[in-house]
């Protein structure tokens, strides 16, 4: 087989089949050095290797072109010293072909020809339930040149009023995912409709790659919050998949005298807000709302008891002139200790006040 470099046509169907059969390239790429080209689908193109010496001032060549409209977007590559180079996808999916040639003191000889096929992209998803409000969208077996997938998403109530194209993260080369959450959709039960696109580098575009759907049950109280005694206040953590989809507030008042001390804290979006003591002890009521489409919407309701402080005591003598005073059972909210002390003698003529040192243990 012998050609010029400026031909615009290369070696016959029948020539690729025979050499095909000859040196067994069919471009799977097995690792057997006695293979002539292999090829192989990467990212960005084929990733084509020629496996055979490259004779002393010869440049190995490839002539790439589809399938389609003949020979319209044949494109000749030289490899480097190693026999490789990549081939761009020229916007077509089926069928590739690759013909390989030496080009040594400016004379083509037709050493292989293979051929590789670009499927149609498509991809798997499934569908789990990651938390009370969300759920964990996985997509896999997606095509090696595809580089980056999207999830339109909307629910089936009210058309696509609530339309969200939701980015993935990449976890290996072949899988994404992305985490959807009811709060992004209102709060909505019911159908949500989840569709797949990637980025193809073949066509260069935005196509798609699967449909599918999920049934959500959200109810009053899936959105947990919890509420716990810290030592300047009361600290509520709530789901940050809500608190970031939607505006959240917290209503929290202590249930002496009513809601005379009511305070409204607008929820950050991690999820964690600080929420003041407001002088009592006993029972904080604590009541989040989320807004949806303008209004309030009860998302939870629960509590926390602040103990009015009772601490222990215990005094041992440590040496012929000192005694160890050690609290226990102090609150988180309790954050200095003094201790008074005198003598009974004389009323209190030596009263003095120790600031008592905080052990690790609290």
């Amino acid at each position: 087989m012998v050609a010029s470099e400026t031909e615009a046509k290369v070696i016959s169907e029948d020539a690729e089949a025979a050499d095909q059969s000859k040196h067994g390239a069919t471009g799977g790429g097995t690792g057997v050095t006695d293979r002539v080209t292999d090829v192989y689908l990467g990212s960005n193109g084929f990733n084509i290797q020629y496996n055979q010496p490259i004779a002393d001032g010869a440049k190995i060549m490839f002539a790439v072109w589809s399938d389609k409209n003949g020979q319209d977007d044949l494109i000749w590559y030289t490899a480097d010293s190693h026999g490789k180079t990549t081939a761009k996808y020229t916007g077509s999916y089926g069928k590739y072909h690759i013909h390989t040639y030496q080009n040594l003191n400016g004379k083509m000889t037709g050493l292989n020809g293979t051929s590789i096929i670009v499927p149609e992209p498509s991809a798997k998803v499934t569908i789990a339930k990651a938390s009370e409000t969300s759920y964990k969208v996985t997509v896999s077996d997606v095509p090696v040149y595809i580089s980056s997938v999207q999830l339109p998403t909307w629910t089936q109530a009210n058309d696509q009023d609530d339309l969200i194209w939701y980015k993935t993260t990449k976890d290996s080369n072949t899988t994404y995912s992305a985490i959807i959450s009811v709060a992004e959709h209102n709060l909505e039960s019911g159908r949500y409709n989840v569709h797949v696109y990637g980025t193809s580098a073949v066509t260069n575009a935005l196509t798609g790659l699967a449909g599918t759907h999920f049934e959500a049950d959200y109810h009053f109280g899936d959105v947990a919050v919890d509420a716990t005694l810290a030592k300047d206040g009361i600290d509520l953590t709530m789901p940050s998949d809500v608190s970031k989809g939607m505006a959240v507030y917290h209503a929290v008042w202590s249930a002496e005298n009513d809601q005379d001390d009511i305070v409204w804290y607008k929820a950050d979006p991690s999820g964690h807000t600080k929420a003041n003591y407001t002088g009592s002890y006993g029972t904080y009521l604590v009541h989040t709302y989320g807004v949806v489409h303008g209004q309030m919407v009860g998302l939870n309701a629960t509590s926390v008891l602040v103990p009015k402080p009772e601490v222990k005591a215990n005094i041992t003598k440590e040496s012929a002139t000192t005694y160890k005073v050690t609290i226990t059972d102090v609150p988180i909210y309790i954050d200095d200790i003094q201790v008074p002390t005198w003598t009974e003698a004389n009323g209190q003529d030596d009263l003095q006040w120790y600031k008592a040192e905080k052990a690790a243990d609290g």
